[in-house]
């Protein structure tokens, strides 16, 4: 599906998508890829591995450090819910996590490295495999008492494509040029529609962006990836204006990518902050499932609002959401007049169809300084 239109994309731009498109469309690996995604780039990259070995030394070596005496054994796949585990010889144990449209967060590694980092002799090394920058600087980062480094599925079909002969049987190189071809126009696609975020980028993915992906049904991995490349660009820019503890959350729902960021009001089980979603831009309350308003049904809804309204009614103050998005709307909301979510959520909003990153950022910044502000007032 193809969401809110935005400002009109480059042409060379869309071009050049179009043309990545219909290299897709006309491979047959990639549409057996699309039933299971991670998981068919999971199984090509360890059936490779397993079955020429020369190759993947040639690939996933660098990837690793050398550890002379090491005794190549099977891959790994889906131990304690990692992707990957790489045994190659006289190359020390290679932990790799393969996201294609979806990154982990750090916490996720962080857990995988201090459950694992021990379970291997020698000790293994950490890569996260996919298609977005995860924003590490430098492309690393110390998670879990372990150094997790980025690598790309371009980087991945460099290596590849200088591998391929030692791949002596004919069909499966072919197989793995092909592959190459497919992951190499995924990540140009990503690169083009994803990575490249300035202060005037639209949130939105552009409309002729949407349109060709639509054609090979990539549209929703993609829009996931700018929501992800847009929510570092935020956290970035709140970091440089003393906010680097206010974390900024994407995610896609209902068929719509989603950022958000909420504040704890101290010595409560509220939350306060903003959601981005749909072309709307929502000043939100929140409860925790502690929170005797916390629940389903209109009853619990009345009751969120009656509470919203006695102790945040001032929350919902758009004057300078309205300044930055040049909106207006009434502020001084009544209950039965606010919108909500079951089980936690009550908010109200401004139309924001196409928001440019840089006006997310200045609206991410003012909210979170009224929040933590409006905390202290409270707590």
């Amino acid at each position: 599906m193809t969401h809110a239109p935005s400002a009109q994309a480059d042409v060379g731009a869309i071009g050049r998508i179009a043309t990545l498109c219909a290299v897709l469309e006309q491979e047959p690996l990639f549409h057996a890829s699309l039933g299971s995604k991670e998981l068919f780039h999971s199984n090509l990259i360890a059936w490779f591995v397993d079955h020429h070995q020369r190759a993947a030394r040639e690939v996933f070596g660098p990837w690793s450090r050398p550890a002379p005496g090491t005794k190549s054994a099977p891959t790994e796949r889906e131990r304690r819910h990692l992707d990957l585990v790489i045994h190659l010889e006289d190359v020390a144990p290679l932990i790799v996590e393969n996201k294609i449209f979806s990154p982990p967060r750090d916490d996720q590694l962080r857990d995988y490295a201090e459950h694992l980092a021990t379970g291997y002799e020698p000790a293994p090394e950490f890569a996260l495999l996919s298609l977005s920058d995860p924003g590490w600087s430098a492309g690393q980062s110390q998670l879990g008492g372990q150094l997790w480094r980025h690598h790309s599925y371009g980087d991945l079909a460099v290596a590849i494509d200088a591998s391929l002969s030692l791949v002596s049987d004919s069909y499966a190189q072919e197989t793995m040029r092909r592959y190459r071809s497919i992951i190499g126009a995924l990540q140009e696609i990503a690169e083009i529609v994803t990575n490249k975020v300035t202060e005037t980028t639209p949130f939105a993915l552009p409309l002729a962006f949407g349109e060709q992906l639509q054609k090979v049904r990539l549209t929703q991995g993609f829009e996931k990836l700018r929501a992800r490349s847009i929510a570092f660009f935020i956290q970035d820019h709140l970091a440089r204006h003393d906010l680097a503890h206010v974390r900024v959350v994407d995610n896609y729902t209902r068929t719509w990518p989603l950022l958000e960021s909420f504040v704890r009001v101290e010595g409560t089980h509220d939350e306060l902050g903003w959601q981005y979603q749909e072309g709307q831009w929502r000043l939100v309350v929140r409860v925790t499932k502690d929170h005797p308003c916390h629940g389903d049904g209109s009853t619990m809804r009345t009751q969120r609002e009656a509470y919203a309204s006695e102790r945040y009614a001032n929350w919902f103050d758009f004057t300078k959401v309205d300044t930055i998005l040049g909106t207006s709307g009434p502020s001084t909301p009544k209950v039965g007049e606010y919108k909500g979510f079951a089980p936690d959520f009550v908010y109200l909003y401004r139309p924001a169809r196409n928001a440019t990153v840089g006006q997310l950022c200045a609206l991410a910044e003012v909210t979170a300084e009224r929040a933590e502000q409006f905390g202290a007032r409270l707590s």
